[in-house]
């Protein structure tokens, strides 16, 4: 048996029964023998988490306690793993039950929109065109019932205007741009609503030249597009006579004298031409006519009539006669443009030398013969599209060469009443003629007037031939209509005072009123 070496004793080998010792659990080179140390030598608490390698315990060696723990099924309670909890991009949709499917959790695409398949069906872009067809089909249909041009423009305030509309408002809209450096004009034909109609006593009616609803546009479309240095401004085309305007004159041989307007000879015979058909006819010894005007010039318009080669002569202010240059052929307009008066009242008379001759009206200007706003009226009292659907009261549109022609009948059709057929026939020749003579397209502007709400029954109804005005609107280039039967309430009582005491023609406030709403349709948007 291995031992230590005896002190004292042993002498002689004692280092080979040391080496026998040590070499029960040592190598030679000093290292401890494979299991050499076991548990019993092991001190307790000696072996710590340093000094055991890693995976050197195996479950196994584990006590039988810690094994059942280990392998026992953990179940987390609901609501312990809070959001702080998890790592940022921890949960993929993977991981998530029932993502993207039905009544589960649904996901965005890599657009970070929501997939097609995981939309309701009643909110699918199949489901929600129907949904939107079905709104819009009657609003079409109502659309295709109305024509194209006079779907004319957005509701009031909107800041789009819808193609159409702009397209058949260009003429006007680039003559008003103009209107710094030439003439932006228009003319509107039409009954007594637009030469001003008849006054009644007690003041009902359009009470003065000033009051009526042309003049009126004409001084809201100057303050609306004024000019960099506005002159005092014309004001208006004053005809030779007006056919039912006693407002505007004095009544006297079956018609009106518009004030400032003097003749000579025998009473004058109405020819049948000029804007509004209110031409008078110089035919004999002493027949003249003259105007008295307050301006800086004028146009003079006249006609030849049926006989070649007429003649006539003009005064300006009292002064020597002058040859007016009076057409050699007959039934053609002329227009002879009077310059450079002082400001102030000046005259210009006609007077007759030959054959016929035939006086349209002047109109005056007041420092804006080259420039601005004018607008003509050509309307005449009781007056039908048949009456003015010949060529002699455009011929004045060959020198005027409007931007912008307005023209309302229906009224007088109505009462008359004319055929339906008959009125569109003639209606289509007023806009044929009126545009005739115009080089370049102008805008066409169509005025349907509120119906009076005690008018007599007619065999059509006024909305029948309103309709009448929309189908000669929609065949027409360049076609607006501006329908003041959506501006008055239906059957409106005169409480308010726009119409006159016939409720047919308008008050003064009843010209303003459109006056008013013209202003705004005709004012780039």
């Amino acid at each position: 048996m291995a031992r230590l070496p005896k002190v004292g004793g042993d002498q002689g080998n004692w280092g080979d029964i040391l080496n026998d010792y040590l070499s029960q659990s040592h190598n030679d080179d000093g290292s401890l023998k494979n299991d050499t140390v076991g548990a019993p030598q092991l001190k307790s608490q000696s072996v710590t988490n340093a000094a055991i390698a890693d995976g050197a315990i195996a479950e196994a060696k584990l006590s039988s306690a810690v094994q059942t723990k280990l392998n026992a099924e953990t179940t987390i309670a609901d609501g312990s793993i809070t959001t702080s909890k998890l790592a940022d991009d921890s949960v993929t949709n993977a991981k998530l039950a029932g993502a993207g499917a039905a009544d589960g959790v649904a996901t965005l695409d890599a657009n970070a929109k929501l997939p097609e398949t995981q939309v309701p069906e009643r909110l699918s872009e199949a489901a929600l065109n129907d949904t939107l067809a079905e709104a819009i089909e009657p609003i079409e249909e109502a659309i295709a019932e109305v024509p194209a041009t006079y779907v004319a423009r957005t509701a009031p305030g909107a800041d789009t205007l819808s193609p159409a509309f702009t397209a058949a408002m260009m003429p006007w809209y680039a003559a008003l741009a103009r209107r710094e450096f030439e003439k932006c004009n228009a003319v509107f034909v039409g009954t007594s609503i637009t030469e001003g109609g008849p006054v009644q006593s007690g003041g009902l009616g359009v009470t003065a030249r000033a009051n009526r609803w042309v003049d009126r546009l004409a001084q809201l479309l100057r303050a609306r597009n004024p000019l960099l240095s506005p002159p005092v401004g014309s004001k208006g085309y004053i005809p030779a006579f007006y056919q039912t305007f006693n407002g505007g004159g004095v009544q006297e041989n079956g018609r009106i004298t518009p004030t400032g307007v003097t003749y000579g000879g025998a009473p004058l015979v109405a020819a049948g031409a000029g804007l509004g058909n209110r031409t008078l006819e110089l035919d004999s010894s002493g027949d003249f006519i003259q105007f008295t005007f307050d301006g800086t010039g004028c146009d003079l318009y006249y006609n030849s009539r049926s006989v070649a080669s007429s003649t006539a002569t003009y005064q300006v202010d009292g002064g020597a006669d002058q040859t007016l240059p009076v057409p050699a052929a007959t039934g053609t307009g002329a227009m002879l443009p009077i310059r450079g008066l002082a400001a102030g009242s000046h005259t210009i008379r006609v007077t007759w030398g030959s054959g016929q001759v035939d006086v349209d009206g002047i109109y005056p200007y007041n420092g804006d013969e080259s420039k601005g706003i004018h607008l003509y009226e050509a309307g005449k009292g009781s007056a039908k599209a048949s009456d003015v659907m010949g060529t002699g009261p455009y011929r004045a549109l060959t020198h005027i060469q409007p931007a912008l022609i307005g023209i309302e009948f229906g009224y007088n059709e109505f009462f008359a009443p004319v055929a339906l057929p008959t009125f569109k026939t003639n209606l289509q020749t007023v806009v044929t003629n009126a545009r005739a003579n115009v080089t370049k397209p102008p805008t066409v502007l169509f005025l349907k007037w509120a119906e009076p709400f005690d008018a007599t029954p007619a065999p059509d109804s006024y909305d029948a031939y309103m309709a009448v005005v929309d189908e000669v609107a929609a065949a027409t280039p360049n076609a607006v209509v501006v329908d003041f039967r959506t501006r008055y309430p239906a059957n409106t009582p005169n409480t308010l005072g726009l119409w006159h005491g016939d409720k047919v023609h308008d008050s003064d406030y009843g010209a303003q009123y459109k006056a008013d709403v013209l202003a705004r349709f005709l004012t780039p948007q």
